[in-house]
């Protein structure tokens, strides 16, 4: 996840596929590192075209904690 400097790290990402099965889950790391984040597997296996849907739970310099939620789709 990428956003304003102010953003300092994510305290959690969840994404979930389109029946709400959780399919990935990472906690506290770094904003902006592409060393974090889904690529696109679940149980070692490429997840299926289709549209996902994620929660975050972002911290900023200030300590706030905020959550955006969206979706994401995948196409092969």
């Amino acid at each position: 996840l990428y956003g304003s400097p102010a953003l300092t790290r994510i305290a959690l990402l969840r994404i979930f596929s389109r029946w709400g099965e959780l399919v990935y889950e990472q906690r506290d790391f770094p904003a902006g590192d592409n060393r974090y984040g889904w690529d696109g597997q679940f149980k070692g296996q490429a997840m299926p075209g289709g549209s996902y849907t994620w929660i975050a739970e972002v911290v900023f310099l200030d300590g706030e904690v905020v959550r955006f939620e969206g979706d994401l789709t995948i196409t092969r």
